[in-house]
């Protein structure tokens, strides 16, 4: 029986490398009927369940396999693994503390439980396991990488760089630690404004030589360039991202309201509409687009605008006031006190609503007089 059910778990072995993983589990499940104790079995009928997504099923046989053997260390590992497909966190971590109980210098069962702590928010948990992995394998650029991604959940930024500094000196063409590199130093910024966010341009161009196609690159280079005020190399960042991309929303935007920099306004316009025509409730479109209209004296088209965003959200303070600025314009002094009124109902400390008000009563009381004398003419 021993070598019929050896043969059995054999073919099951063969028919998984050909990622035939139904079959493998027909020929693994004969062989558990042959032998009921045979853990090796349950083993591998649970990792051809794992690629076939039913994790749960693939639980089953793993704790079934633990059941036989305690020690097992390889079912407690991939138990955690298929644990974590379905989300329970907690249960994975469970299984690798065994296995790190059983094999403590086991660098995978702790890069995992990092990942699964990470999930969880137990960010120093995670950090604790990922440098326990760089313990055991210095080079392990994927630790670094996981681990400087923890202390940016932390507000780490200087600990986070580091780990991606470490993974760039492991690996000088991972682009991803490029990115999160120069993102984070976008995060330093309170510190010096302008160095990080010349260096983090660097990084994002080395990920741009390294991957002409990668988008986030060109977003956040386009986000530094225009922290820089140089408006025109934010342009020409989020227009690439738009040629990659036409449906990314906030390019267009961020291109908008560096056009708005430029005071090009009609053009800002027209980006605004396309971030509008891709989410019709984008209030801050609406109201960016309705002060581009107000540079551009078209008053109704900012009074719409502005009616828009208070549309969506009645207690925008600043939409009330540019729209009573825009009616103001138009001479339509009553439906200014009305916005400027509600304004000082929302906020009675507003800056300059009380003194635009009192202006506006002043002119609607100018703008009656001159009928009278009219209509007495």
């Amino acid at each position: 029986m021993d070598s019929e059910k050896t043969n059995l778990k054999k073919i099951g072995n063969e028919k998984f490398e050909k990622k035939d993983y139904k079959g493998a589990i027909e020929e693994y499940s004969k062989a558990i009927k042959l032998d009921s104790q045979f853990k090796e079995a349950y083993r591998n009928r649970g990792f051809a369940k794992s690629e076939l997504k039913d994790y749960q099923g693939a639980i089953d046989d793993y704790s079934k396999a633990i059941e036989i053997d305690t020690e097992f260390k390889e079912a407690y590992f991939n138990r955690g693994n298929a644990k974590c497909h379905l989300e329970n966190y907690k249960g994975s971590i469970a299984d690798y503390s065994k296995l790190i109980e059983l094999d403590p210098q086991n660098k995978a069962a702790y890069f995992n439980r990092g990942f699964a702590k990470d999930e969880l928010k137990d960010y120093q948990g995670a950090i604790a396991d990922y440098s326990k992995v760089i313990e055991f394998d210095p080079q392990n650029k994927e630790a670094y990488f996981n681990r400087g991604n923890a202390k940016n959940e932390l507000q780490d930024y200087q600990g986070g760089t580091a780990d991606y500094s470490k993974v760039i000196d492991l690996d000088p063409h991972n682009k991803d630690a490029y990115l999160r590199r120069g993102s984070t130093y976008l995060k330093l910024m309170d510190f010096h404004t302008e160095y990080f966010n010349k260096i983090a341009i660097d990084d994002f161009s080395k990920v741009i030589e390294l991957d002409t196609e990668f988008e986030e690159a060109y977003f956040y280079r386009g986000s530094a360039k225009y922290a820089l005020q140089d408006y025109q190399g934010a342009i020409d960042d989020y227009s690439k991202l738009i040629e990659l991309d036409p449906e990314f929303e906030e390019a267009y935007f961020y291109r908008g309201d560096a056009k708005m920099s430029l005071r090009d306004y009609q053009n800002a316009i027209d980006d605004f509409s396309k971030v509008i025509e891709l989410d019709p409730h984008n209030k801050n479109s609406y109201y960016l687009k309705g002060i581009a209209s107000n540079w551009l004296e078209n008053y109704q088209d900012a009074i719409d605008d502005f009616s828009k965003v208070i549309e969506l959200d009645p207690h925008n303070k600043n939409a009330y006031f540019r729209r009573g600025n825009a009616k103001c314009h138009l001479e339509n002094y009553k439906g200014a006190i009305d916005d400027y009124s509600k304004l000082i109902e929302l906020d009675p400390h507003y800056k300059d609503a009380l003194s635009c008000r009192s202006t506006a009563y002043e002119l609607l009381s100018n703008l009656e007089l001159i009928k009278i004398l009219k209509n007495r003419g």
